[in-house]
């Protein structure tokens, strides 16, 4: 199985059998997610970025001290199949503005010059981190000068101010909060550390001082899994959270299911389960399994 990026580059099978880009040292791309609680829909996110875009760059899980015992375990399980390259398991909460802030830390450590972040609730269709990260690299090279890309168009914790076209990658240059997902490189964090405190979790302070921009056009199948009516926020409504398509329908990241946020939200943790289940079963590596309750 092979992808192609919208600019050219070949994406090809890595040696773990499963779809990502060419080589790690070639994309120098550190991927962060970011977990708490919600086994169910961390368990599906697992399942989409571990079995399907792997490849990329090495994967980093912090978990900020779930009480769910089965988080833990299915993350060791992770661990030990050599699907996450580096496990945090906080044993205090930490809370989501320390998590990034440690994020950021150990980036610039690195040696890496892009870092994706993914919060665990996030279902990444196959290939969508190298997408992410072949839009990011294509429009910081065309000389646009942006710091930060998320592929979430719609004006929710950002307000598009400028439309530009940069080659086949349609942009918004907005004022943003942070996202569930977003792409940024060391320059622009290592020169804007200190507008990234602790104390700061939604990023605005960086995110004013930048250049943010979201991606309009290709659209990237991620969605949000935490969205509309689910068990976890069922306060917020559909126009704000959930992953969109241009013409209005809802992302759907795999062909195996369809994500419908309209149901009665007890049924989410059962039916997320299921999802993985199917992705573990399809992957072409296999993935660990997820435990019941």
């Amino acid at each position: 199985m092979t992808y192609r990026l919208l600019h050219g580059d070949q994406w090809i099978m890595t040696d773990k059998g499963r779809p990502g880009a060419k080589a790690t040292e070639e994309w120098g791309v550190e991927i962060y997610v970011l977990s708490w609680e919600r086994y169910e829909t961390l368990a599906l996110c697992l399942a989409g970025l571990c079995g399907y875009n792997l490849g990329v760059g090495r994967i980093h899980v912090l978990d900020d001290c779930s009480g769910d015992r089965r988080i833990h375990a299915l993350l060791e399980r992770y661990r030990e199949a050599g699907l996450i390259d580096d496990l945090d398991l906080s044993p205090v909460n930490r809370g989501i503005g320390q998590q990034r802030r440690i994020v950021f830390d150990r980036f610039l450590g690195t040696g890496s010059d892009l870092l994706v972040q993914v919060e665990g609730d996030m279902l990444l269709a196959p290939g969508a981190i190298a997408e992410l990260v072949g839009a990011y690299r294509f429009i910081r090279e065309s000389g646009a000068g942006i710091a930060w890309l998320a592929p979430h168009q719609i004006d929710w914790c950002h307000t598009t101010i400028l439309r530009r076209r940069i080659g086949p990658y349609d942009i918004g240059l907005a004022r943003s909060g942070s996202e569930p997902i977003w792409i940024s490189d060391r320059t622009m964090i290592g020169g804007h550390l200190p507008l990234l405190p602790a104390s700061r979790p939604d990023m605005v302070l960086f995110l004013r001082e930048v250049m943010a921009a979201v991606l309009y056009k290709p659209e990237i199948q991620v969605q949000h899994l935490g969205a509309i009516n689910s068990h976890y926020y069922p306060q917020w409504t559909p126009d704000m959270v959930t992953y969109k398509n241009a013409d209005g329908s809802v992302r759907q990241p795999f062909p195996w299911f369809n994500l419908d946020f309209t149901l009665d939200r007890e049924r989410y943790p059962a039916l997320y389960l299921h999802y993985a289940d199917l992705l573990r079963k399809h992957a072409p590596g296999g993935l660990p399994a997820a435990l019941e309750a």
